[in-house]
């Protein structure tokens, strides 16, 4: 069964991508154009997964996840972004992302098997706390 996935991300071409590819594997998926609403998006609703752009006007991803981690402690993350470095992949992981990806993003494959692992790793952390 899909998952409930929020995809925050301000280019509205690659957002669709991410929606498209997410769909077709069965996931619920909800947009957010910024980091402003997708935490207005989080807040009003359950997710098992947000993919957040890294780079946004106004809320960045890094500040969406550290504000959406204290809504929503059991969400997992990944963060995207243009923006690729070490440093701010370490930083990520560090704030609570549970992996990080680097644009451009061409391969969908490279999308489902990250967010697979997430999800799978996410349910096998809620069996074990049962």
């Amino acid at each position: 069964m899909g998952k409930s996935i929020l995809i925050a991300e301000d280019d509205a071409l690659f957002r669709s991508f991410l929606s498209t590819v997410l769909k077709e594997e069965g996931h619920r998926v909800e947009e957010a154009r910024d980091g402003k609403e997708g935490l207005s998006k989080l807040k009003d609703g359950e997710f098992d997964l947000v993919i957040s752009d890294l780079k946004m006007p106004g809320l960045s991803g890094m500040d969406l996840m550290r504000e959406g981690k204290r809504e929503k402690p059991e969400a997992r993350w990944v963060i995207i972004t243009a923006f690729g470095s070490i440093d701010s992949a370490v930083e990520a992981m560090k704030a609570g992302a549970s992996d990080y990806l680097t644009k451009p993003l061409n391969n969908p494959g490279e999308l489902r098997h990250v967010v697979r692992r997430v999800l799978r790793e996410a349910e096998a952390d809620r069996t074990i706390s049962l």
